[in-house]
């Protein structure tokens, strides 16, 4: 499955409020708001949508990469290890609501629709690769309306396959 963590709609909601110049001035400043507003709330988020998927798929490993927490590691090697995942064992893969705000799952978006692996959305409804670009393009806009856009926009992967 692939959702925000540590990011997502309700960061670029919370850099603003805080009128921080980046999610990284943000976190360092605010940790702990930073955790309950933004971490913790995705995370419990994640959890729930992994067990309706695994409820639903019964037999089946849902990877929840909210629970993964690997002291020392970066955001590059959790890129690695969820490109590795899925070239080796190439998953259906499952968007949860708000992963177009989210660098990393529109990282694994990109991945999955390069290797032609199946997307759905939360629900299991398959998602076409032009509805999941036109659902970037719209988290685009609503970025592109925040100060961040500039400094950002350049993380985020292409959703266009």
């Amino acid at each position: 499955m692939s959702t925000p963590i540590t990011t997502g709609l309700e960061a670029y909601r919370l850099v603003e409020r805080l009128r921080a110049d980046d999610f990284e001035a943000a976190r360092k400043r605010h940790p702990d708001l930073w955790a309950s507003v933004v971490q913790k709330p995705n995370e419990d988020s994640a959890e729930k949508a992994a067990g309706a998927l695994r409820k639903a798929n019964r037999g089946l490993v849902v990877v929840n990469p909210a629970a993964v927490h690997i002291t020392g590691w970066h955001q590059p090697d959790y890129d690695h290890l969820w490109s590795s995942l899925l070239n080796t064992f190439r998953p259906q893969v499952a968007v949860m609501d708000g992963w177009q705000f989210s660098r990393g799952a529109r990282l694994e978006i990109a991945l999955a629709i390069a290797a032609g692996l199946p997307v759905t959305d939360q629900r299991e409804r398959p998602m076409s690769t032009e509805e999941l670009s036109d659902i970037a393009a719209s988290a685009d806009a609503t970025i592109n309306s925040t100060h961040l856009w500039s400094s950002y926009a350049e993380t985020l992967p292409d959703i266009t396959g």
